[in-house]
C-alpha cells in the first residue's frame, strides 16, 4: 500500500490514466453497499463513461439554475426553525450544527432528486433517514467499526453478511430507492427539474427497457445519499469556523448585507460577494468531506512527483515504479494542506488567502480540479454535483449569517474518519460515547 498526495501523482492517477486505477477491492464493495451500484460505483471506460455522458446534462450550470426555489425555500424554512428554537430560549441557545444542518440539505437534495419534500427533515422518512444516518456513522466510528473495516479490507464480501452496522446500511439506501420509486409511480407525467423526472423523460423517448429505469432509481438513490451528508458535512465546518473566527464573521457579515435581496446561482458564481467565495474556498480545503480514497493498479507503471522526495539512500526520487495490483491511498484530509504548496500555515483556516493572487500558490503544483482543489476529486470521475453543493453553501451561509451571530462554545474538537461512510466526522474530546457533535452557540440578530 503506498499514501501519494503530490499533485503530479494525483493528476496521473485521477486525470490521465483514470480507468488504469480503478477502487480498491474494499471501496468497490463499500460503495456497492452504502451507495448501490451507480456511477460512483461504476468501473472501466465503457460502463462509467457512459452513465456519465447520460448524467452531464442534469448537472450543467444551466439546470443547477433550476433549483434556486429549491434552496431559498429550504434556507427560509430552515431559517424560521431555528429562530423558534431560540426564541423560546430566550433568543439565544447552544445547538448542534451537525444534525441540525442537515435539515435543508436534506429538503433541497429531496427536491432536486425527485421532488420530494422532507419538511426541513421533519416528516417521518426525513426523520428516519437523518435518524438511521446518525446512527450508523456513530456505530462505525468506534474502535468496533474501524476494526470491521479493517477486516472488510481483508476480505470485502464481509459487507454481505446480515451485521447490524451492515443492515443500517442498507436501511438508508433502501428507504431512499423506496421513496423515489413510489414517486415514480405516483407521478406518471414527470413534468419537473429534478434528477428522476428529466433522466426518466430521456429513457422513456429512447424506450429504454426496466432494467434501464431500475439503474435510474440507483443513481437517484446515490444522489440523495451523496448530496445531503456531504454538503451538510461542509456547512457545519464552515459555519464552526465563522464562530471560531468572529473578525472573519463580521466581515463577511457586512457582505452579505450589503447585498440587496438573495443572490442568483450567477451572483454566487462571480464577482459579486468576494469574500463569501473565499470563505467558501478556504473551507472546502481545509475540511475535505471525503477522509481519504483509494485506487489499484490494473498494470505496471511508473508515477511522476511534483516534489521529489528523498529515499533512505539519501538519493532523490522524481517518480515511483508501481506493480499491478499494489493499492494507492489518497488521504483527502490532507491532500490540499501540504505545506510544499500552501507554505508554513497550509493548516491554518484563514480565506484572505484567496483574495490575492500573489498569496496562492503557483497553479502547477496545485490540484486541478474545482478551484485548483481535490475536494471535488479530479479528472472524468470527479463529482457531477459540485455546482449544487456550492450553491447551496453559500446561499446557505448568506442566509444564515444575515440573522443569526455564531458563537465558539470553547469545547475542544476533533475531526474522526468514520470507517465506513468515511466523511470525517466531529468528536468532542473526553465525551467520544456520545458520537459525532458540534456544538455551536447562536444569537438571533
Amino acid at each position: 500500500m503506498l499514501v501519494l498526495a503530490d499533485p503530479a501523482a494525483l493528476s496521473h492517477i485521477y486525470v490521465k490514466h483514470n480507468y488504469k486505477y480503478p477502487h480498491s477491492a474494499y471501496i468497490q464493495s463499500r460503495l456497492g453497499k452504502v451507495l448501490g451500484r451507480s456511477v460512483v460505483w461504476a468501473q472501466g471506460l465503457d460502463v462509467h463513461a457512459s452513465m456519465r455522458k447520460m448524467l452531464n446534462p442534469i448537472f450543467t450550470a444551466e439546470h443547477t439554475r433550476t433549483h434556486e426555489e429549491h434552496i431559498v425555500e429550504a434556507a427560509d424554512r430552515f431559517n424560521a426553525k431555528l429562530l423558534e428554537h431560540l426564541q423560546a430560549q430566550g433568543g439565544s441557545a447552544v445547538i448542534d450544527m451537525k444534525q441540525w444542518i442537515r435539515r435543508p440539505t436534506l429538503d433541497v437534495i429531496g427536491r432536486a432528486g425527485f421532488n420530494h419534500d422532507f419538511c426541513c427533515g421533519e416528516s417521518q422518512d426525513g426523520r428516519e433517514i437523518c435518524e438511521v444516518f446518525r446512527a450508523q456513522v456513530k456505530k462505525n466510528i468506534t474502535i468496533k467499526g474501524v476494526m470491521r473495516a479493517a477486516v472488510a479490507r481483508l476480505y470485502p464480501g464481509i459487507f454481505d453478511l446480515p451485521l447490524p452496522a451492515f443492515k443500517l446500511m442498507d436501511f438508508t439506501r433502501l428507504r431512499i430507492h423506496q421513496l423515489a420509486r413510489n414517486y415514480l409511480y405516483r407521478d406518471k407525467q414527470l413534468l419537473g427539474n429534478d434528477l428522476l423526472s428529466v433522466l426518466l423523460r430521456d429513457s422513456v423517448t429512447k424506450g429504454d427497457d426496466e432494467k434501464a429505469m431500475a439503474q435510474l432509481l440507483e443513481h437517484t438513490t446515490t444522489f440523495i445519499l451523496t448530496g445531503f451528508e456531504t454538503t451538510a458535512s461542509a456547512l457545519s465546518y464552515g459555519l464552526w469556523m465563522l464562530a471560531k473566527h468572529p473578525k472573519v464573521q463580521e466581515r463577511l457579515r457586512e457582505e452579505v448585507l450589503s447585498f440587496s435581496g438573495n443572490p442568483n446561482f450567477d451572483d454566487l458564481n462571480g464577482p459579486a460577494l468576494p469574500y463569501l467565495d473565499a470563505v467558501c474556498k478556504e473551507t472546502m480545503r481545509i475540511f475535505h468531506v471525503n477522509g481519504h480514497t483509494e485506487r489499484q493498479a490494473s498494470e505496471d507503471d511508473v508515477i511522476p512527483l511534483r516534489f521529489p522526495v528523498r529515499s533512505a539512500d539519501g538519493s532523490q526520487v522524481t517518480s515511483i515504479p508501481i506493480k499491478k495490483g499494489q493499492v494507492i491511498v489518497v488521504p483527502g484530509v490532507s491532500v490540499d494542506r501540504l505545506e510544499c504548496v500552501w507554505g508554513a500555515d497550509a493548516a491554518e483556516w484563514r480565506p484572505e488567502r484567496w483574495l490575492d493572487p500573489v498569496q496562492l500558490p503557483a497553479s502547477s503544483t496545485m490540484n486541478s480540479g474545482w478551484a485548483r482543489l481535490f475536494t471535488f476529486s479530479q479528472g472524468p470521475k470527479s463529482c457531477l454535483g459540485f455546482r449544487l453543493a456550492l450553491y447551496e453553501w453559500k446561499f446557505f451561509v448568506l442566509s444564515l449569517i444575515r440573522k443569526f451571530r455564531f458563537m465558539d462554545t470553547g469545547v475542544d474538537i476533533v475531526r474522526k474518519v468514520n470507517a465506513v461512510v468515511n466523511i470525517p466526522q466531529p468528536i468532542i474530546v473526553g465525551r467520544e460515547e456520545e458520537g459525532p457533535k458540534l456544538p455551536i452557540q447562536l444569537v438571533a440578530l
